[in-house]
């Protein structure tokens, strides 16, 4: 497969999000613990812990319709998460933390697929700083939109 690299103004309008906060609660943290089958009781002994590295999945629950910024196309029965990945410049946040973040879509290519036709990949860069404007965390998110669906647009 060849990638076929456009720039964001061609294919996504430089799409940049409104900046979010999110504040790191202590209860937000366990329930993703529980929710992803983690160790509540051994993660968190001491309320100022660190977050578990994906907690930032989270991140979109705090993104209103102007803040996230989203694949090209509406029709989701062609969407696929294709990746996720976090970056840590010091720490992890700890609980307590204030986060601010904003989104952009940072890079699109093409690829052309065997099954599926021509494939869009769409990698969204959220950037999370804490109350100092320190940049704490990155997060980029990849996402594919295939011009045909699994089972073909019949």
């Amino acid at each position: 497969m060849t990638a076929v690299e456009t720039t964001p103004t061609e294919a996504a309008d430089g799409s940049v999000g409104l900046p979010f906060t999110m504040p790191v609660e202590l209860g937000k943290v366990r329930e993703f613990l529980a929710s992803t089958m983690g160790d509540v009781d051994a993660w968190i002994t001491d309320p100022q812990c660190h977050i578990p590295p994906t907690f930032l999945a989270s991140a979109r629950l705090w993104q209103g319709p102007g803040e996230a910024v989203n694949p090209q196309s509406a029709d989701t029965s062609r969407l696929l998460h294709a990746g996720q990945e976090y970056v840590f410049h010091g720490p992890p946040p700890r609980v307590g933390t204030t986060l601010s973040g904003q989104a952009r879509i940072s890079r699109v290519y093409r690829k052309r697929g065997r099954r599926g036709g021509e494939m869009t990949f769409t990698e969204v860069t959220t950037e999370f700083t804490d109350e100092s404007g320190r940049l704490v965390a990155t997060a980029v998110t990849t996402t594919v939109i295939t011009e045909q669906t699994s089972e073909g647009d019949r």
